[in-house]
């Protein structure tokens, strides 16, 4: 009951409650045929300062799911997500995850390949 765990979440301590919600937004997408929008429509849901915590939520379940992604998951559901906030939000932190992922400068790159144009120069810029 996501409605009801949200609730509890927002009255954790302050301090608490974005890694809270954060958690939720990652077990939003699990377990369905379609995590993007599990995810997205979760987040549309929880107060909008903690829509990004969300979000990264969504994101960090399919990185953990998928271990270290060579193939480019990640990229995907970024791509599946339809807000254009939530894609900023998605491809921007993958962009930064990649560094810790990769040592390899090359396929950092080749894998900023498969973010969608007006995406890709931005991680192409965080991988040098």
């Amino acid at each position: 009951d996501f409605v009801r765990a949200t609730e509890e979440c927002l009255r954790a301590p302050v301090d608490a409650q974005g890694a809270c919600i954060k958690r939720l937004g990652q077990l939003s997408g699990a377990d369905t045929k379609d995590p993007p929008r599990s995810t997205e429509n979760y987040c549309a849901s929880v107060p909008s300062e903690f829509y990004k915590d969300c979000i990264l939520g969504g994101l960090r379940q399919v990185i953990r799911v998928n271990g270290i992604d060579s193939t480019g998951t990640a990229a995907s559901f970024c791509s599946a997500l339809s807000g254009s906030v939530a894609k900023e939000i998605c491809y921007d932190d993958y962009a930064h995850q990649l560094k810790d992922m990769f040592n390899d400068t090359k396929q950092r790159l080749s894998l900023c390949g498969l973010f969608e144009g007006p995406y890709q120069e931005s991680c192409r810029v965080n991988q040098e």
